[in-house]
Parts: structure tokens; C-alpha cells; sequence
């Protein structure tokens, strides 16, 4: 789950195998540096100047947001607190780095909300019964928020798009498709998520043209060519994107798990070897 800086100069990743949350120079000048210390931290997401990063963690007992400096100074502060049972996902933040929008998951279904860094405040954002509201991204101007929800089939999410702070208007961008994971141009003029094609087992890039003024409005999809056969992160999960674009809005950078075939070498093994004893024992007389 990488996340470029603001500045596209470093990188923020999870470890998944020791939830530890690192940061890495892009001018490849330094070792990665581990940036989290104490419990499992999980979904890094930068801070709009740069400086921090806000992180879930259950260091405390539960599973709330934190923050801390991303070059490793001061103390890891809380952001918010998850009851039990529940779970909080950073998402991300306004421009003016004011406002930070978060998963919340209970249960069987989830929603989308926003914290108030001004006022020390969480509020829903969007929420529909029995439904998986999740995997929120801030327009750049700060007056949009797409997301993936289930709330038009049981199980298979779609992107949609809300005015910020809320209005009543939704924009459902997407349809008839597995669509997970929106991410917006730096420029904001384009949506970019993703296509599950549980068929072929992979996903595909997608990017909308996107118009807000003087209204909203949403151009065809257009398949965005990978270079890269594999997959770009389980669309039936609740984990963030596995992808996401430098500042400059020309490069992607993805986490990608290429796929097996006849022109690939088949993924390392261990081979565990029984009765080697006697085998080598018959092999090899003994003397």
C-alpha cells in the first residue's frame, strides 16, 4: 500500500508481514528508514504539507488513527478512537490539511467519515445500512469525495462522488462492474480506479474525465494500459489501494503480483524431504 509524498521525493509502506509503516527516499540515496515503533500500524497516508503521517495502529487497544512526524521527531499523537469491535482506516486528507477522511468497519459493513483536525472531531460522512462504504480520496480543491460503495448490488462495489462538506447530491461515476479504489488526477480533472475481471484474474486501470464546474459531470472510461500483468488488490476486501500517483500526475506506482504462466518461472518453493535418513542409509552403505 504505498503513498507518494506531496513533494513525490519518498514513499510511505506497510510491511505486511510486521505491519511496520517505513519511508523511503526515492533518490535512493538512503536505506529505508522504519518509521513506526509499538503495535501492528497499518495504512499510511500523508499528511498534505508533508510532514506526517497519519497511520492505524493498535497500540492502545484499539484501532484508531494516529500521526507522527515522517522523518521519526516527536511523539506519535491520536487522531481518533475506535470502540471495540471496530476499525478506523485513514483514507485521506484535504489540501488544506484540515480534514482527514477515514473507513470505519464494523462487522459485515462500513463507513465513510471525516475528522476535523480544527476541532478535535469525527462525523459521518456517508453511511448505508448493511452496505461497505469505504476507500475515500479528497478531490485536490478539497470539494469532492469519491468513494466505493455495495449500495447498488449486495456485493459488488461501485464509485461514487459527493460534494464536500455534504449537499444531498451523489454521483455514481461508475456501474456494472467491480469498481474499487478511486483516485484522483493531482489536477483534478481525472478519476482513476480500478476493474476486477475475476474471469482473467487481474484488474485493469480505468480513468474518468471528470468536470465539476459549472456542474459535475463524468465522461466514458478509458483503460489505462499496464505494463505490468497482475493483480492490484482484492476488490472484495476492505484494504486500500495498492497503488497511487506521483505529483507530477504522468507515473503510477503499484504494488503488482505478477502472473504464473508458461514464459514466467514458477514463485519460490520449500520442498520438505521425508525419510532422508533411510533413503540415504539404502544409497549409501555403511562402511
Amino acid at each position: 500500500m504505498p503513498r507518494v509524498s506531496p513533494d513525490g521525493k519518498r514513499i510511505a509502506v506497510q510491511a505486511l508481514d510486521d505491519n511496520i509503516i517505513s519511508v523511503y527516499d526515492l533518490a535512493g540515496t538512503s536505506a529505508m528508514r522504519r518509521l513506526t515503533f509499538g503495535g501492528a500500524n497499518r495504512y499510511p497516508v500523508w499528511s498534505a504539507d508533508g510532514e506526517r503521517i497519519a497511520f492505524q495502529s493498535d497500540r492502545e487497544g484499539d484501532l484508531g488513527i494516529f500521526w507522527q512526524r515522517a522523518d521519526g521527531t516527536g511523539l506519535t499523537e491520536r487522531l481518533t478512537k475506535a470502540e471495540q469491535g471496530v476499525s478506523h482506516i485513514p483514507d485521506s486528507w484535504t489540501r488544506d490539511g484540515q480534514t482527514l477522511s477515514f473507513t470505519v468497519v464494523k462487522g459485515t459493513e462500513s463507513a465513510i467519515w471525516t475528522y476535523s483536525l480544527k476541532e478535535k472531531k469525527a462525523t459521518v460522512f456517508e453511511q448505508v445500512p448493511g452496505k461497505l462504504v469505504a476507500r475515500s480520496m479528497f478531490s485536490p480543491d478539497g470539494r469532492w469525495l469519491a468513494y466505493q460503495s455495495t449500495e447498488s448490488s449486495a456485493v459488488r462495489p461501485e464509485i461514487f462522488v459527493q460534494p464536500f462538506p455534504v449537499t444531498g447530491a451523489k454521483y455514481q461515476v461508475s456501474k456494472d462492474n467491480i469498481s474499487y479504489s478511486p483516485l484522483w488526477s493531482p489536477d483534478g480533472k481525472e478519476l482513476f480506479y480500478t476493474i476486477a475481471d475475476i474471469s482473467r484474474g487481474r484488474s485493469q486501470f480505468i480513468a474518468t474525465n471528470i468536470t465539476t464546474n459549472p456542474t459535475f459531470s463524468f465522461g466514458n472510461p478509458i483503460p489505462i494500459p499496464m505494463p505490468v500483468i497482475g493483480r492490484l488488490g482484492g476488490p472484495m476486501t476492505l484494504n486500500p489501494r495498492n497503488y497511487d500517483i506521483m505529483p507530477d500526475g504522468k507515473r503510477f506506482l503499484a504494488v503488482v503480483a505478477p502472473l504464473q504462466t508458461e514464459q514466467t518461472p514458477a514463485a519460490p518453493q520449500i520442498q520438505v524431504v521425508l525419510n532422508w535418513f533411510s533413503e540415504l542409509q539404502q544409497r549409501v552403505p555403511v562402511k
